[in-house]
């Protein structure tokens, strides 16, 4: 039994909702929005282990990344996982946002 899709709804602190059909493009959007506010290197530095963000190609990473700007973004995690790895990164920022699965 397949499990239902899902998609990522984000509500940043200043109200502003981001979703998109697909999670990877909602993860996408606000990795963007964060480096616009906060700047590259705390977001980076947020995520420790490249889980979602990199400043270079992971050459060993069986992963999908693609690139976006001076970026590589992770496409290919369970949105479960999406979720946490956004609300990690938040945490580390020392910012608070909402995040929700919910069904497409």
């Amino acid at each position: 039994m397949n499990n239902p899709q899902t998609k990522l709804r984000v509500t940043m602190a200043d109200g502003e909702v981001i979703e998109c059909d697909i999670a990877a493009d909602t993860v996408e959007k606000v990795l963007l929005k964060l480096i616009s506010k906060h700047g590259a290197n705390r977001v980076l530095s947020a995520d420790p282990n490249n889980m979602l963000i990199s400043d270079h190609q992971l050459s060993t990473s069986s992963r999908q990344f693609r690139k976006v700007g001076n970026y590589y973004l992770s496409r290919d995690l369970r949105t479960a996982y999406k979720k946490s790895c956004l609300e990690s990164i938040a945490n580390n920022i020392g910012i608070s946002i909402r995040i929700d699965i919910v069904p497409k």
